[in-house]
């Protein structure tokens, strides 16, 4: 056989190489969150939708039980996020989590899972401050 020859086959199975493993991983990821996927650090990957709320509500529950002192005119005040106005969106993080490399672009959404599987992508935790009387 000829170099020309082996440097063909090499490239094919190369490329059947990464075409089956994009799709292996397109198939391990469907319907669930991304495999390397985490949300304010609290890694969701391959969870699906009930898990993840699971997670996330139990974590949101236990930060805003948290207290912080704050010292304001030489007053200290003991208060907690909660106290402060603190909402956790959690229909939005949710669905950001689960829709993230789910597009219908498959380059994109390839790139998407690769990436998160091996360098860890971080999604954040979606809140909103609200106005106290």
């Amino acid at each position: 056989m000829t170099k020309y020859k082996v440097k063909i086959i090499v490239a094919i199975v190369a490329a059947l190489v990464v075409a089956l493993f994009l799709t292996g991983l397109r198939i391990a990821n469907f319907n669930r969150a991304i495999y390397g996927l985490r949300i304010a650090n609290i890694l969701i990957s391959g969870s699906s939708r009930p898990e993840i709320f699971d997670s996330l509500d139990t974590s949101t529950k236990k930060f805003l039980a948290t207290t912080t002192e704050v010292k304001i005119n030489n007053e200290l005040a003991i208060i907690s996020p909660e106290q402060m106005g603190v909402l956790f969106d959690m229909d939005i993080t949710m669905h950001n989590a689960l829709s993230h490399g789910h597009e219908k672009n498959i380059f994109q959404s390839s790139w998407n899972q690769v990436f998160a599987l091996f360098f860890h992508k971080i999604s954040l935790l979606q809140f909103q401050l609200t106005k106290q009387n």
